[in-house]
């Protein structure tokens, strides 16, 4: 999974080219992170967009609603304007009021008149201008018209009207000529908005650019300056806990002694003897841990914090409905004092545990069975 992928738009304003091919349709997310200009509709070739709005794009497209934006903020001097009524018309209907005879009409008492009459027609008070929205619908089909003897005095001159528009079009997935599985976003018209995307999506595992097809993930992290993050203290202590821990004895030649045999010992029957040695192997690859930092102290500094200074308790049971696998609490201080605790789960690589006497299905749901498909395999 790509969480949030700067893209930027290509040349042909359509396409969207991914780093990496997108594995799954239903996993693509488009999202605007921002646009320059201003937020108002004046027709459906104009639309631009606030520079704080952020906002994803579904695949049938983003389209907006007809709304106009009185250019005066009240209260309204209606005294002297050339009458009092005030008509909107919408995509579905008309609604004409009367408006109060005076020097000081405040904008919600605009809002009041409109709001009982209409259910397509959204009236808002937004700093004192009233803004008419055909809620309706979307779209062209979205239409909203101002008109009447008090549109002038309630800043109803120059945007009057105004139509729905598609501020972004419709997108879909296509693929690149030589391959199948090559599909990126691309919308089915041109952009025509200056914005800035970001795109989640699934590639497939053998074009993963953070793992390399190995399912294993150990790139860096940076903070927003750059800056790569570095784990220290406690957490420093937890991870190379952990790390000991979980390496195979054996596996790095060039360190032959580091790791432990824990993955070794899964699987045999004697469960007893099985705890035993885990507890073994665990205390064990501790202490060399503890070696190992004693020589790095001598070349480069170890706080008390991240140093392991004593095991406090080693835990092994096995699982209570899967006996091919087992749980491990080890709780360690440090050199402040400070219990650290590490949970550890081990299990048969590739085993399947399936429904014993005592009528638990144990591992079914991994493999896809039911219970009863489980009785049959077994006869």
């Amino acid at each position: 999974m790509t969480i949030e992928e700067s893209v930027i738009l290509g040349a042909d304003r359509r396409t969207l080219p991914t780093r990496q091919p997108v594995a799954a349709s239903g996993s693509v997310r488009i999202q605007v992170v921002s646009a320059s200009g201003s937020r108002r509709v004046r027709s459906s070739d104009d639309l631009v967009l606030d520079p704080e709005d952020s906002f994803y794009i579904p695949s049938s497209g983003l389209l907006s609603v007809a709304q106009v934006t009185g250019s005066v903020s009240g209260p309204f001097d209606l005294v002297d304007c050339k009458g009092l009524e005030l008509t909107v018309r919408s995509s579905e209907e008309t609604v004409t009021v009367t408006l109060p005879s005076s020097r000081t009409v405040p904008a919600k008492t605009v809002v009041e008149l409109f709001q009982p009459l209409t259910n397509s027609i959204l009236v808002e008070n937004i700093k004192g201008h009233i803004v008419f929205s055909d809620v309706a619908t979307v779209g062209q089909s979205s239409r909203i018209k101002v008109s009447g003897s008090a549109a002038e005095a309630l800043g109803f001159t120059f945007q009057s009207g105004a139509r729905g528009a598609t501020v972004f079009p419709p997108w879909v997935l296509e693929k690149r000529e030589d391959t199948i599985t090559n599909r990126y976003p691309r919308f089915v018209s041109s952009v025509k908005q200056a914005a800035n995307f970001r795109v989640t999506y699934t590639a497939p595992v053998e074009r993963c650019l953070r793992c390399g097809a190995t399912f294993v993930e150990n790139d860096y992290r940076f903070d927003i300056r750059g800056d790569p993050l570095i784990i220290e203290n406690e957490n420093l202590l937890y991870q190379a806990a952990l790390k000991i821990l979980l390496t195979g004895k054996g596996s790095n030649p060039f360190h032959p002694f580091y790791g432990t045999s824990l993955k070794s010992r899964i699987g045999a029957k004697a469960i007893g003897l099985v705890t035993t040695l885990i507890n073994e192997d665990v205390r064990l690859g501790l202490r060399n841990m503890q070696q190992l930092q004693t020589q790095q102290a001598r070349f480069q500094r170890v706080t008390a914090k991240e140093r392991l200074v004593s095991v406090l308790s080693v835990n092994v049971s096995p699982h209570e409905q899967d006996p091919s696998a087992f749980l491990v609490d080890v709780v360690v201080s440090n050199g402040s004092g400070e219990p650290i605790s590490l949970n550890i789960v081990f299990t048969v690589p590739g085993a399947i545990a399936l429904a014993g006497s005592n009528g638990l299905s144990l591992g079914l749901d991994t493999t896809g069975l039911t219970t009863a498909q489980a009785r049959r395999f077994l006869g």
